[in-house]
């Protein structure tokens, strides 16, 4: 059973605790692997750059919206329906799927109906795998409201109140 932040207190991922007397150890629990594997996870979490979420430039993003409209409407065929199901202000988890490697039309199209919807002036972050960011030509993602995935900078965004994009595991 993973320890949550909180002492004494455990995470179940939202199930409900065991049985008294029963336990399970993380098969990798106390063992040199174990301990390996999270030394590494941890040198790899303290590599994403913690985001500043002043890089969103929302002049930016209106200037290039028609243009970059027109390009997603052309080549891509996009389609974004239900915004209307989206609080208008205040934080918010949006999650999605997709596939198709580091640059997808999915976020660029649902970025663009986002912004087209509630306006560039809404605070409104993607994740994105350092990666995509550390990409020659891509920095300008930033100033649409790119920051690197981890969850510090998923907590730092939601914390402004701003929407927030994730696909998991994408």
């Amino acid at each position: 059973m993973a320890q949550t932040d909180v002492a004494g207190a455990a995470s179940r991922n939202g199930h409900s605790p065991q049985a008294a007397g029963t336990t399970t150890e993380a098969p990798s629990g106390g063992s040199l692997l174990g301990r390996l594997l999270r030394g590494a996870a941890g040198q790899v979490e303290r590599r994403i750059p913690r985001a500043d979420l002043d890089e969103r430039d929302p002049d930016f993003i209106r200037e290039r919206l028609p243009l970059m409209w027109l390009a997603a409407s052309i080549w891509f065929r996009g389609e974004v329906r239900g915004l209307g199901n989206i609080p208008d202000s205040g934080p918010v988890l949006l999650v999605g799927n997709h596939s198709g490697g580091n640059v997808t039309p999915d976020t660029t199209v649902f970025t663009l109906a986002f912004n087209t919807y509630f306006g560039v002036e809404r605070a409104f972050y993607q994740l994105a795998h350092n990666l995509v960011l550390s990409m020659p030509g891509l920095a300008s993602l930033r100033k649409f409201g790119t920051v690197a995935a981890s969850p510090a900078n998923a907590r730092d965004a939601l914390q402004s109140g701003a929407a927030l994009l994730v696909y998991p595991g994408g």
